[in-house]
C-alpha cells in the first residue's frame, strides 16, 4: 500500500444508484461502502462520488439518500432531471447532464458554486466548461481526454470493472471509476468489494509515483 497519505488519492470511487425499491438495503449498502472508505484508504482526504438517478415517485427517498452520503462525507450528483427539477435536489453537490444546453441552462440557472457534470466525450462537452465528464471505460480514450489542456475530471464508466482492471482506468487518466456493479454485488460483501477496489486504486497510484520519480 501506498504511504504517502497526504491529500487525495488520484483516482476516487464512483457508484450510481436507480434502485429505491428497497431503501434500508441501499442505505446499509452504502455506509458500509463509505465505512471502508473513511477508514481503509487512510488518506487525508477522500474524493468518491454517488450518483443518484432521478425518479419522480422516490425523491423524498433520494434527497434522504443525500442527506445520509454527504453526512459521510462524499460528493453527491443527481442525473436524468430537467433543469426545471434542480431546485428539488437543492442538498445534492451537483448534478449530471446528458445534453450540453441542459448543462448551460443549469448553470445559468444555479450559478457556479454547484458541481457540474456531463455524459460523453465530444469535442462540444469537452468544451463546455463541466467540472467532470463520464465516459466509457476505454484507456485509450482516457488517455486523449486527459490529454487536453483543460481536461475537466474524468468519470470512466461501463460494464466489466473489478479490481482487477480499475488500476488501469486510473492509470490511463481517470478521475473516478464508476464500481458500483463490482462493490454492490461482491460475493463476499459491499465492504470486501470497496476494500478490493481501494487496494486496486492504491497499488495504482504507487505506480503512478514511481513512474514519475
Amino acid at each position: 500500500m501506498s504511504k504517502d497519505k497526504s491529500g487525495s488519492p488520484p483516482c476516487g470511487i464512483y457508484v450510481r444508484v436507480d434502485d429505491y425499491s428497497d431503501m434500508p438495503k441501499t442505505i446499509t449498502a452504502l455506509r458500509q461502502m463509505a465505512m471502508v472508505i473513511n477508514r481503509a484508504s487512510g488518506y487525508q482526504k477522500n474524493f468518491n462520488v454517488v450518483e443518484f438517478a432521478h425518479n419522480d415517485q422516490h425523491i423524498e427517498q433520494i434527497n434522504d439518500l443525500i442527506t445520509v452520503m454527504k453526512a459521510q462525507g462524499l460528493i453527491t450528483v443527481i442525473s436524468g432531471m430537467g433543469v426545471d427539477q434542480l431546485e428539488t435536489f437543492a442538498a445534492a453537490d451537483g448534478f449530471l447532464f446528458e445534453e450540453v444546453s441542459a448543462f448551460n441552462a443549469g448553470k445559468d440557472k444555479l450559478g457556479e458554486e454547484t458541481i457540474y457534470g456531463l455524459r460523453g466525450a465530444g469535442d462540444d462537452v469537452l468544451a463546455a466548461g463541466a467540472d467532470f465528464i463520464k465516459v466509457k471505460a476505454d484507456p485509450t480514450l482516457l488517455m486523449k481526454i486527459s490529454a487536453h489542456e483543460e481536461a475537466p475530471l474524468i468519470c470512466a464508466s461501463g460494464k466489466g470493472i473489478t479490481n482487477d482492471n480499475v488500476g488501469s482506468l486510473a492509470l490511463a487518466g481517470a478521475s473516478f471509476v464508476d464500481t458500483g456493479e463490482y462493490i454492490f454485488s461482491h460475493a463476499k460483501g459491499v465492504m470486501q468489494g470497496a476494500v478490493n477496489i481501494l487496494h486496486a486504486l492504491d497499488l495504482a497510484a504507487e505506480a503512478q509515483m514511481v513512474t514519475q520519480n
